[in-house]
């Protein structure tokens, strides 16, 4: 019999080696979806005892928006609702948890990286190369399945911590 841990870590693993653009009929998004809450909820972050909404922010992807806020709006980090929100502003990305930056969005890379960098923050990005450019997590796709890339300088330059599990799973870069 599973147990519920391995079940989860089952379940991720199905999802991360699903192909990109359709997993069982899922499109992309749905997908990204599913393994950007697996990160959240297989990343540390030094203030989550804080009763404060965990905040999620979208910026250049509205169908992950849609996904995102349907599907996880209004559950839990630990205590901590989760609030799904589409950036209006790269300014904006301050007052995130985590931000997912879509690919038409990401001419703004850098500047996230800076409003980011050494705060707790994650910023994932979906577009190759950007988890060597200092995307603490980028999902890339490599012969038709998504990669989770992690930029272990970054996580912990942020303060975050990742799970061993996950770390397993990706593919470090630096």
């Amino acid at each position: 019999m599973f147990s519920p841990k391995k079940l989860i870590i089952g379940i991720f693993l199905l999802t991360l080696y699903a192909p990109p653009t359709r997993a069982q009929g899922r499109p992309l998004h749905e997908v990204q979806a599913a393994i950007i809450f697996n990160v959240l909820r297989f990343t540390q972050w030094p203030n989550e005892t804080i009763s404060e909404p965990f905040i999620l922010g979208v910026r250049g992807d509205q169908n992950l928006l849609t996904t995102l806020k349907t599907t996880y709006q209004n559950k839990f980090k630990g205590s901590r609702p989760i609030v799904v929100n589409d950036l209006q502003s790269i300014e904006d990305v301050s007052k995130c948890n985590l931000l997912f930056l879509g690919e038409s969005k990401l001419k703004e890379f850098q500047k996230a990286k800076e409003i980011t960098s050494g705060k707790p923050i994650l910023c994932i990005t979906g577009a190759e190369s950007y988890g060597k450019k200092g995307a603490g997590v980028n999902l890339t796709t490599v012969d038709d399945k998504i990669v989770i890339e992690i930029n272990e300088t970054t996580i912990s330059q942020n303060g975050l911590k990742i799970s061993s599990t996950l770390l397993s799973m990706a593919k470090i870069v630096r």
